[in-house]
Order: C-alpha cells, then structure tokens, then sequence
C-alpha cells in the first residue's frame, strides 16, 4: 500500500522545481501577469495568449522527475525518532499508512466524507475567530470539537514523537499543529515521502528572503519578527514586488 501510494504521488508531485525563464521577454511578461491578475483580470486573457505563443515558437525545458519512489528501508534513517503518517483513499475511504522504526502499519479510518466534514468545520470556525467583530465563543467550542474528533479519527495509535504527515485530499487544507496529540511537538507536511525525503539531502545556503503578501493582516509584522530571527531585511509594502 505505501509503495503504491508513493508511485501514485511521484507521477504527479515528484518533479524540479521549475526555474524562472531566462528569456528576458517572457520574465517580464510573466510579472505583468502576476500584476494583472491581482488588479482583477483586466488584460490577463491577451497575455495568457502572448505566453503561450512565446512558448510555442522557442520552446520549453519540461520538468524532469527526481527519481523512483522512496522505499521504507531508505526512509529509515534520514526518519529517526519520527513518525511518518501517510493517508491513502480507496473507493471513498481512507487508510493511513505509518512508519516508525523502520516498521509499517496500515489501518482502516472511514470514508473520506466524514473527514472532509471535520476539515471543513475546523476552516470555518478559524474563519469565524479571524472576524474580531464575532462573538468566538461558539466558534470555539466548534474548533475544539472538530480536531478533536479528527484527531480520534487520524492519529489514534500514533507515537507521541516528531510526526511526518503525508495528506490527501481534504486533509490538505488540516491545520494539523491544533490537533490535541499535535500540541508540542513538531508536525512536517509533506506532499509525500519521496519528495520530504529528497528535500533532507538538500543544504541550504544560508541566504534568508522574507517578503509580507499583499492583503494579508499582520503580515508585515510577521515578516520583521521572521527577519529579525535571521538577519535579513524584509521586503515590505511597495518593495515587496514579484521581480525583486
């Protein structure tokens, strides 16, 4: 099951990052695309169309996979004292895969509706609470109650350790770190195991960018704090463009 889940996951997730074009037209195409689609729409259609030609007419380099899927027996390591949580669905129900020490597991959840509904309670009772002029009393309540359930019904059994979750589905939108037995411990969401695998061979560079998005509450306030941490300068308000 975990092998095949992961075959299935690297024949849609598992390729390069796709690098911006050297094509110094169709760079600067591509930002006032970026730009026209936040200002509404207004001239996106003739420059999807501008793209597309340019692409046509002096090509592409497609993004390459990174390789065959990750084996458990390769996970073993780079895991350690983690615990990596990988959820399957199968004919409109779910199954997680686990793996800890090197051991697997399997175990039957249920169908995927009723895991969907809880994913979308707790969105909607986040939303409430992001609103200061509502009462969050009852928005509360709601969100205790749906990760709690979901909690009972997705990591029952799991160690209390650093956790690994693989997601499908409505699980993407889970805010995992308010599950109760998430509390404390650190949480890794992965689009699957071969590409979380890939991305702990990866060494960084040292260089931190921070940028707060346009629209967002608090960003900016964020972006100094994250700054401050690392000693970058934050790109904030009008600097904060897609070139720089």
């Amino acid at each position: 099951m975990f092998q095949w889940a992961e075959r299935g996951r690297a024949s849609r997730l598992a390729h390069r990052p796709v690098s911006p074009p050297a094509d110094p037209e169709l760079a600067a195409l591509l930002g006032r695309l970026r730009a026209a689609a936040r200002a509404g729409g207004a001239g996106q259609l003739a420059l999807e169309r501008r793209i597309r030609d340019l692409y046509r007419v002096r090509g592409h380099r497609a993004a390459r996979p990174v390789g065959r899927p990750a084996t458990p027996a390769e996970l073993r390591e780079p895991l350690g004292e983690r615990a990596l949580v990988e959820f399957v669905r199968v004919n409109g129900d779910l199954l997680s895969v686990t793996l800890v020490d090197g051991k697997l597991s399997l175990r039957h959840i249920g169908p995927t509706g009723e895991v969907a509904d809880l994913v979308e309670r707790m969105g909607f009772a986040l939303h409430r609470l992001a609103r200061p002029h509502r009462a969050p009393a009852a928005a509360e309540l709601l969100l205790a109650d749906a990760a709690a359930r979901l909690d009972a019904l997705l990591l029952t059994g799991v160690p209390d350790r650093p956790l690994v979750v693989v997601p499908t589905g409505a699980l993407h939108g889970a805010a995992w770190s308010l599950l109760p037995s998430c509390a404390g411990r650190p949480v890794t969401v992965a689009p699957s195991a071969t590409l979380w695998l890939a991305a702990t061979g990866v060494e960084t560079s040292g260089d931190v960018a921070v940028a707060a998005g346009p629209g967002l509450s608090r960003a900016e306030a964020e972006a100094r704090a994250v700054a401050a941490i690392h000693g970058a300068d934050p790109l904030l308000g009008e600097r904060a463009t897609a070139p720089r």
